[in-house]
């Protein structure tokens, strides 16, 4: 009986603990009874599911994180508050509020009129790549999961040899493990 009996204190101990930070993060009502209610009803499962699904401290520290990420894009990449003319933003009426909630959110501004082409082969979506790099005059900035020192792409890295000597913003982000060769080699140093 004596085991049970601290059972209960220390299972009340945890309601009122937790029933506190839950009363202090002022969540809608329902929200809060219902959490207090699931933590007093379900002993050792309720508090765990609130440590699970309702204690936010991760969202909250991804979001800190993910301020920072897009103040460091917005700072390197030069993106401004009006960066955006006004007759290039997407003024679609459909996507109007979403392009303002995203520019916003992330200071970065959705425009209209955008073309995408999808390519089959790869040989020519390298070539039109090589095309794109050559006749750009401000920047060229590249994504890639795995970039190999070898083949095709070397020509994508000569030409933006060449766009570099033309003064333009050249800047290839890669993914460490999925182009090992690639950081091996002395492409990056080169490049």
């Amino acid at each position: 009986m004596i085991p049970s009996f601290s059972f209960l204190l220390l299972h009340i101990a945890f309601v009122l603990g937790i029933s506190v930070r839950i009363l202090y993060r002022k969540l809608p009502v329902s929200t809060t009874l219902s959490w207090i209610i699931l933590i007093s009803a379900i002993p050792v499962g309720g508090l765990g599911l609130y440590l699970l699904f309702g204690d936010h401290r991760l969202g909250r520290k991804r979001l800190k994180l993910g301020k920072t990420i897009r103040r460091y894009y917005q700072i390197n990449y030069g993106v401004k508050a009006k960066a955006v003319p006004p007759s290039q933003a997407a003024n679609t009426r459909h996507f109007e509020a979403l392009s303002k909630t995203v520019s916003s959110d992330t200071g970065f501004h959705p425009c209209d009129r955008n073309r995408v082409e999808l390519y089959s082969d790869s040989h020519i979506a390298i070539r039109r790549l090589i095309q794109d790099i050559d006749v750009a005059n401000e920047s060229c900035h590249l994504e890639f999961y795995i970039i190999h020192p070898h083949g095709m792409i070397i020509d994508v890295f000569e030409a933006l040899l060449r766009a570099r000597k033309r003064d333009v913003d050249v800047k290839i982000l890669a993914d460490h493990f999925g182009s090992r060769p690639f950081f091996r080699s002395d492409w990056p140093k080169r490049l």
